[in-house]
C-alpha cells in the first residue's frame, strides 16, 4: 500500500506539471491564433487605404491618368541668429507678405549699445594710430610701438563690423514674396540663436510632382506645356516641365517630373493634388 501510494504521489508530481505546461501551451496558441486574426484584420484595413494609390499606380504605367501633388517652389523656416526678447512678429498664419518686409524683430537694445561702444573704440584706435604714426615720422615712437597700434585699429574695425552684423540681425527681412505657413513663437518670449520662428513659403510658383511611365521618358523634355485639372477648384490649370529626374526607378517602371504653375492669383494652394494625362506627351 505504501509503494503504490508512493507510486500515485510520484505519477501526480510528474503530471502536475505536465498539465501546467499544456495549459500554458493552450494559452500560448490561442494568444497566437488572436495575433494572427487582429495582424489580418489590420494588413486588410490597410490594403484597402493602400488600394486607391496601387490603382493610380496601375493608371500611370497604362498611361491613362496620373496624380499631380502641388508644392511650394519655395519654403523656408526662419531661424532667429542671436538670441533676444521677440519684440514683433507682425504676420500671421496664412498672411501675405511682400519681398523686404520684417517677419521678426528682436530688442535691439544691447545690439545698439553694443555698436555705440564699438564705433568709439574704433575712433580712439583710429586717434591713436594718427598720434603714433606722427611720433615715429620724428622718431619718438618705435616701429613695435606703430605696429601695435596698427593691430588696435584693425581689432577695432572688426569689432565694429560685428556689431553692426548683431545689430541688423535683429531685423529678419523676408527673402521672398510669399505667404506665413506657421508661426513658431509669440511676441515677448526669449529666443536663442538657432531657434525656428516661422516657416514661410513662396507660393507665386508651385511646383506640380508627378510620375510617368518609363515609355515617356525619350520624349518628355523642358519647357513642355502640360494642363492639370484641380478637382477642388474644378479647374483646369496650364503647367511647364521645369524638372526631371536623372534617374529612373526600374522597380516601378517610372520616373520623377516636376512641372512650374503660376500662382500669380493666389488661386492654388501647396498641398493641392489633382490629375495630368501623359497621352498629352506624344512618344516619339
Amino acid at each position: 500500500m505504501r509503494f503504490k501510494h508512493s507510486v500515485l504521489l510520484n505519477m501526480r508530481s510528474v503530471m502536475l506539471p505536465k498539465a501546467r505546461l499544456l495549459s500554458t501551451k493552450a494559452l500560448s496558441i490561442v494568444l497566437f491564433i488572436s495575433i494572427i486574426f487582429l495582424s489580418n484584420s489590420t494588413i486588410s484595413q490597410c490594403d484597402e487605404i493602400l488600394m486607391d494609390d496601387i490603382k493610380l499606380a496601375d493608371e500611370d504605367i497604362n498611361g491613362d491618368k496620373v496624380r499631380v501633388f502641388l508644392i511650394a517652389k519655395n519654403q523656408a523656416t526662419i531661424s532667429a541668429e542671436i538670441s533676444g526678447r521677440i519684440i514683433s512678429l507682425p504676420f500671421v498664419m496664412g498672411e501675405t507678405f511682400n519681398k523686404g518686409d520684417i517677419l521678426v524683430e528682436l530688442d535691439s537694445e544691447l545690439a545698439v549699445a553694443a555698436r555705440d561702444k564699438a564705433e568709439k573704440e574704433l575712433e580712439a584706435s583710429t586717434l591713436n594710430l594718427e598720434a603714433i604714426r606722427d611720433l615715429r615720422s620724428r622718431e619718438d615712437a618705435t616701429l613695435v610701438e606703430l605696429i601695435n597700434a596698427e593691430r588696435d585699429e584693425a581689432i577695432a574695425k572688426a569689432g565694429l563690423i560685428l556689431a553692426k552684423k548683431n545689430l541688423s540681425m535683429c531685423k529678419i527681412a523676408a527673402p521672398y514674396a510669399g505667404r506665413i505657413v506657421k508661426v513658431e513663437r509669440n511676441e515677448h518670449e526669449l529666443a536663442s540663436s538657432g531657434d525656428p520662428l516661422l516657416s514661410i513659403i513662396d507660393d507665386n510658383t508651385l511646383l506640380a510632382h508627378f510620375l510617368l511611365p518609363i515609355s515617356k521618358f525619350p520624349s518628355t523634355t523642358i519647357g513642355t506645356e502640360i494642363t492639370i485639372t484641380i478637382p477642388l477648384i474644378d479647374n483646369v490649370i496650364k503647367a511647364k516641365i521645369s524638372q526631371i529626374s536623372a534617374t529612373l526607378d526600374a522597380a516601378s517602371g517610372t520616373f520623377e517630373v516636376a512641372a512650374d504653375i503660376d500662382n500669380s492669383d493666389k488661386l492654388l494652394r501647396a498641398g493641392m493634388s489633382g490629375w495630368f494625362t501623359p497621352s498629352e506627351i506624344k512618344e516619339d
